[in-house]
């Protein structure tokens, strides 16, 4: 099973793929962009994933319409959204596609086991 991690934030992903090293039980693929997720998405066997983590503020779409098209197209696959700015501007209506969301003040190995609590 695969988690897809997207975070436009390249030193991001490199500092979650160092943390990550200490969890190989976790196998993650990572994305720059959603537009990326969806792709893979399209063109593979996506019944092995079982998790996408995305950013909620990137450039052409954000995490948030990711989850909303996830959703409709690929509903066994459960979303949780991270952000490094503040939550409270999200409406109720963008928090119903994800299954959790994450600051990113909770850093990154606070991610990885909010993952881990959720994978089990």
């Amino acid at each position: 099973m695969t988690t897809l991690i997207v975070d436009d934030n390249t030193v991001f992903l490199r500092l979650f793929r160092f943390y990550a090293e200490d969890f190989p039980e976790l196998n993650f693929k990572y994305f720059l962009s959603a537009v990326e997720i969806l792709d893979f998405l399209k063109n593979s066997d996506n019944e092995n994933i079982e998790l996408i983590v995305s950013d909620i503020r990137m450039p052409i779409m954000s995490g948030i319409e990711l989850s909303r098209i996830v959703k409709i197209n690929y509903p066994h696959i459960p979303v949780m959204l991270i952000t490094g700015l503040e939550i409270d501007y999200l409406t109720n209506e963008d928090l119903q596609t994800a299954i959790r969301v994450l600051s990113k003040d909770i850093g990154i190995e606070g991610i990885i086991s909010q993952i881990i609590e959720y994978l089990k």
